[in-house]
């Protein structure tokens, strides 16, 4: 047999199986938000810049400027300075060298999971990089205008393993599966659920209907007809 499907039915079904809507996805929410805590995600990202102000006319220079920044002679300094246990290529990618278009303000920015290191690689390199300058170009007129600082907000966080966003994928999960499985149990279900059904079944109109059957109309109905008994028992004299 054929079951209609429409919006009506699909809320009738959903409101009949509702419990079990319910209890998958507490299950599925549940297991996202124990997931989400027992699994580690990286550290958040911290970030510290230190900023210098370099005597030069030309912009073209600023390219040169960050050759030299990036040059091993001044990385390698940086890492005997701190007395950092990193290859020069992995410090080289937590530093930034950064300069607005016309300005002669650059600034050298270090990420870090550690707030406090990140401060003191952006200032050791500072401090180096400008002494290269004078060592290399003659300019000897650099200045830095502000010293790093430890920053205690983290630039980035990971939000892969946020753990609202399991709370959402699980929540959203458990009403899928649980729609799913009432739409499944009701499909197994090959009882006659409307007269519609009758008709399509039969090919023959419905020309009534036995109303449902519990609790609170059974006892209705129970005491409706000691009611008409009473009125008859009056007027047999009962």
């Amino acid at each position: 047999m054929q079951k209609e499907i429409n919006l009506k039915v699909l809320f009738s079904v959903i409101k009949k199986r509702l419990f079990l809507l319910l209890l998958i996805t507490a299950i599925t929410t549940g297991a996202s938000g124990y997931y989400s805590m027992i699994s580690e995600g990286p550290p958040p990202i911290y970030e510290s810049s230190a900023s210098i102000l370099l005597n030069v006319d030309k912009q073209d220079n600023m390219n040169t400027f960050e050759v030299i920044l990036r040059d091993p002679a001044v990385l390698n300094k940086v890492v005997e300075e701190l007395g950092l246990n990193i290859p020069l290529d992995e410090l080289n990618k937590q530093i930034v060298f950064a300069n607005d278009g016309g300005s002669k303000v650059v600034k050298i920015i270090v990420s870090d999971t550690n707030p406090e290191l990140a401060a003191q690689i952006a200032n050791s390199t500072a401090n180096i990089f400008t002494k290269q300058v004078g060592n290399i170009l003659g300019i000897y007129e650099t200045k830095i205008l502000s010293e790093a600082k430890a920053s205690s907000i983290p630039s980035s966080m990971d939000t892969e393993t946020s753990p609202l966003k399991y709370l959402v994928i699980g929540i959203g999960l458990g009403l899928v599966l649980g729609i799913g499985m009432a739409l499944f149990l009701d499909s197994l279900d090959d009882t006659v659920q409307s007269e519609r059904e009758i008709e399509q079944f039969l090919g023959l109109p419905a020309i009534g209907a036995v109303s449902k059957m519990n609790n609170k109309n059974t006892k209705s109905k129970k005491k409706g007809k000691q009611v008409s008994l009473t009125v008859r028992g009056e007027t047999n004299g009962t």
